[in-house]
């Protein structure tokens, strides 16, 4: 059986296996890639958008704040434009975009959000007396980061503190644009109608996020 077409009917499996166990907003799904597998849910059981209780994303670049470019392209966030058919379905999908919030480049990448050398010595420093697996791999990555830029940005951290720390951001309510295809392709576009439903954030407060960062680095 090939590769592809195993983990096709595996990943299925799953869903047939939430639709018969779980009660209904019995999950919360934090989605920090592309969104063909959420897509392929609602379209093979539309019962999955019943088990959901919040639907978290991680995509798109909105104009919302100060920083409104593209990552892939300079009109397109890498998520969105891998499968923007996905993102169009599930951000237009009744019963579902209700329960969804999405955070784009705007409110992930501005400068308050930015990590630099001076916060991964301020880690260090502190976890230097207790060394363990995770934090040597922590370190790794975040060293890693800083060969290439002074400063860097962790957007799907973002959105894990979307889930824990909701209060943390301000959201605006309306619909998403998403355009499928062409030199416009991913491009993600809010409108603010009244009548849309999906939240998408629209600032976070960058130094408790950084603070709850380091609360969690260090712990490791």
């Amino acid at each position: 059986m090939p590769t592809a077409d195993f983990k096709h009917k595996n990943f299925l499996g799953f869903i047939d296996e939430i639709v018969k166990y779980c009660n209904n907003k019995d999950i919360s799904v934090i989605a920090t890639g592309p969104l063909t597998n959420i897509a392929r849910a609602i379209l093979y059981r539309p019962e999955f958008i019943h088990k959901i209780d919040q639907l978290l994303i991680m995509g798109g670049a909105y104009g919302l704040g100060s920083y409104i470019q593209g990552n892939i392209t300079d009109f397109a966030e890498f998520n969105f434009y891998c499968d923007p058919e996905a993102a169009r379905l599930v951000l237009t999908t009744p019963g579902l975009n209700s329960k969804t919030k999405v955070l784009g480049l705007d409110v992930t990448q501005p400068p308050r959000c930015g990590l630099d050398r001076r916060f991964v010595n301020k880690v260090r420093q502190r976890t230097n007396a207790v060394k363990s697996p995770a934090s040597e791999l922590i370190f790794s990555l975040l060293d890693f980061k800083l060969i290439y830029s002074n400063v860097f940005h962790l957007h799907d951290v973002l959105a894990i503190l979307l889930y824990e720390r909701p209060l943390y951001f301000s959201f605006k309510c309306g619909s998403v644009k998403i355009t499928p295809r062409g030199k416009w392709r991913g491009h993600s576009e809010f409108i603010h109608n009244g009548v849309g439903k999906v939240k998408v954030a629209s600032t976070v407060d960058g130094n408790r996020f950084k603070n709850f960062l380091y609360s969690r680095l260090i712990s490791c």
